[in-house]
Order: C-alpha cells, then structure tokens, then sequence
C-alpha cells in the first residue's frame, strides 16, 4: 500500500508551491494564494488533481484509505479524495473501499465509522456498485503510530 506522495513524482513534487506573478515572468515562490479557497486552479491544484484521477483509475481489487477521526469531518467530499479519487475509481476493477478510521494519539476521538461523514462516503461509494467497510482503530495502523511515539500512554496501554 502507498499513497501518492510515497511515489517517486509525488515525493519530489509534495509540499512544492509555484505560483505566478502577474508582473513578472518569474516564479513566485514566497507569497501563493491558498489553493483551497483563493484560487482553485493553480497550477498545484491542477497538478494533484490530474495525478490523483490517473491514480484511482489505477487502482484495483481492495482500496484502502486512512481516514482522520480526529477531524470534525474524516470525510470531506471538497477534499482531493472526495472531489477527484473516489469519484474514479472504476467498478469493474475495484470491488471494496475498506475504510480505517484511525484517531490521533492522545487525540480526541470525534469520528467514528458510524458518523456521518463516513455514512456519506459509504453513500457515494455504494452508488458507484462498489462495496464498503469499515474499521475503527485499526490495530497494525495503531503499531505504525506508536512507531513515532512508542511511551505515549495508550501506546503502552493497547501495545
């Protein structure tokens, strides 16, 4: 399993801000307009959004997302796998979408996987034929967070 940004092109690329300025034929690299509410077509926006369209046409058999329960939404359809990934993901190459609502360690736990941000990702993914699960807490993903924080208290506790 890996994500976009595990691949060679998105690791180079992740965290790259380029952006125009209107009196320069330069590069602006200090001053970009937030690509989520000043300017939706910028040339990072367009740029993730056409990677991560080619990335779920890709995918096959089992799709697996981590999604924040920490968050007020672990589920947002304005998100780039709201808007773009799931929204290609084909039918007759992926069968399930497995859900892993993982909270942050010494995290509020919000979200789980009968909130209704998930209920809404299970609509979208079940009109798309495509079968839905999901697991809370997902045990080896709970190792992998312990990794980076191995004497937090409910790493020792639940480890």
């Amino acid at each position: 399993m890996f994500t976009l940004e595990n691949t060679l092109l998105g690791y180079i690329v992740d965290g790259l801000r380029w952006c125009g300025d209107a009196g320069s034929s330069e590069i602006n690299y200090k001053s970009c307009p937030d690509w989520r509410e000043e300017c939706f077509n910028n040339s990072v926006s367009v740029f993730w959004n056409a990677v991560s369209k080619r990335f779920a046409e890709d995918a096959c058999g089992v799709v697996h997302v981590v999604l924040n329960g920490s968050l007020i939404k672990a589920f947002d359809e304005k998100s780039t796998f709201g808007r773009v990934e799931i929204r290609n993901l084909h039918p007759q190459k992926v069968h399930t979408l497995q859900a892993w609502v993982m909270h942050s360690i010494g995290g509020t736990a919000s979200i789980s996987c009968s909130s209704s941000s998930i209920f809404n990702l299970k609509t979208i993914i079940n009109e798309r034929n495509i079968t839905f699960t999901c697991q809370d807490n997902y045990r080896p993903l709970k190792f992998l967070q312990c990794v980076k924080d191995p004497e937090h208290s409910s790493c020792t506790s639940e480890i």
